[in-house]
């Protein structure tokens, strides 16, 4: 299947606090499409609801016998460490190409 998927990340509601001195967390959202290819948000500092509006238009040529869902993970940035996850979530959006009257994967997610 070719075509293009527009993703929109537009923000998060309560994530986990993983900084115990701030009880926040600097979160950021990494998504990782069904070819392997990674994107992310900017990280946003000291929130539990990160405002992220962020958009990528992904150009995809997947064969159906290779479908994946899209990956999203959304991480605390620590700068002496490494990155805690603060969770995941699949979506599934060959519905998008299978039927054509529905054209957008229009969800929140809980992670």
């Amino acid at each position: 299947m070719k075509g293009s998927v527009l993703i929109n990340v537009p923000l998060a509601m309560g994530v986990k606090a993983s900084d115990s001195s701030t009880q926040t967390s600097d979160p950021y959202c990494k998504i990782t499409l069904p070819d392997g290819h990674t994107v992310e948000t900017k990280q946003v500092p000291k929130t539990l609801d990160p405002i992220w509006n962020f958009s990528y238009k992904w150009n995809c040529n997947i064969l159906k016998e290779k479908y994946k869902p899209i990956k999203f993970e959304v991480f605390d940035h620590d700068a002496m460490a490494k990155d805690d996850i603060l969770g995941s979530v699949d979506v599934e959006w060959m519905d998008c190409f299978n039927n054509p009257t529905s054209w957008e994967v229009n969800h929140l997610y809980p992670l």
